[in-house]
């Protein structure tokens, strides 16, 4: 979406929600907008659920930058477990009100997050304070930095084949909300946003080229980055 964001000075910029304060301090919090476009992501997966006969166990969430913390507060928020979420460079929107409102349910999720350590934006400090408030209450939690990298999905970083990232059953069946998005919202050619659609189709590609890695090593994993 574009909106106003007061961080920029009101400029109209592409944003899921307002930022009020630079990232990294506290402060306050687009919290309407925050609940407004989680709710539109429940949408989301509720169509894929109705329309495409498509189970919440088969559906992952996954997003970058403000996309990622989307992900990671819409997914926690969602009324079932889903098979999984990706953040990459972000970190947690509305952190104060976790871990308290995970439900007993949703602790299960396997949850993957990555960011670069040389993140000029979202400083990977800050994305680790998402690491502290998430980790102690999820089962199944993943994190990942990448030395040199900055606020970006490239170049992929190839890491420890050893290291055996999050499982998920029936890897062929898994669906991801994020393609669908990128397909049916920003459609190849639509002039009116092309920097969205191509960011959401380097996240998504950037995920995709890591996962089949991931899997050459581990064939029942699936590396949710």
């Amino acid at each position: 979406p574009v909106i106003p964001v007061t961080l920029a000075d009101g400029y109209s910029m592409n944003a899921w929600f307002d930022l009020l304060t630079p990232y990294g301090e506290t402060g306050d919090e687009d919290v309407s907008g925050i609940h407004s476009m989680s709710e539109n992501i429940h949408k989301l997966i509720e169509n894929e659920i109705t329309e495409h006969s498509i189970p919440a166990s088969r559906i992952i969430v996954g997003g970058y930058s403000q996309g990622g913390g989307l992900a990671l507060y819409s997914a926690l928020n969602y009324r079932t477990p889903i098979a999984g979420i990706i953040a990459i460079s972000c970190w947690l929107p509305l952190r104060n009100e976790f871990p308290v409102v995970i439900k007993e349910e949703m602790k299960s999720i396997p949850v993957f997050q990555c960011h670069g350590e040389a993140d000029p934006v979202i400083a990977c400090d800050w994305s680790l304070m998402t690491t502290n408030v998430l980790k102690t209450a999820m089962s199944n939690y993943c994190v990942k930095t990448y030395p040199g990298l900055g606020h970006s999905t490239f170049p992929p970083v190839k890491y420890d084949s050893q290291n055996v990232l999050i499982s998920i059953e029936f890897l062929k069946e898994v669906h991801f909300v994020l393609k669908i998005f990128t397909l049916t919202s920003f459609p190849l050619g639509n002039t009116r946003c092309p920097r969205i659609h191509e960011k959401m189709f380097n996240v998504l590609k950037f995920s995709e080229h890591l996962m089949c890695d991931e899997i050459n090593f581990h064939p029942q994993v699936v590396a949710m980055q």
